[in-house]
């Protein structure tokens, strides 16, 4: 399954308008799918990475900024 979300280093809401997760909130509301691959566009440029582990996510977390896209592909538990 792909998903895409606005990401952030912090869960907001924006005005009513939008609401911006971080990663690690999306990726634990799938607990019956495991990620494959997280990618997010950050000043333009595309990050990605492979089976991303949580401490990963973690230090992804820390880079990101105020409003970035996130890519998440996940595959469901056989």
């Amino acid at each position: 399954m792909y998903f895409s979300v606005p990401v952030s280093s912090v869960d907001k809401v924006c005005f009513n308008a939008h609401r911006i997760f971080k990663p690690s909130t999306v990726i634990k509301e799938f607990t019956q799918m495991k990620l494959k691959v997280f990618a997010y566009i950050h000043e333009y440029k595309i990050y990605e990475t492979e089976n991303p582990t949580p401490e990963k996510i973690s230090e992804i977390e820390k880079d990101l900024g105020e409003f970035d896209c996130g890519i998440f592909i996940f595959e469901k538990f056989v």
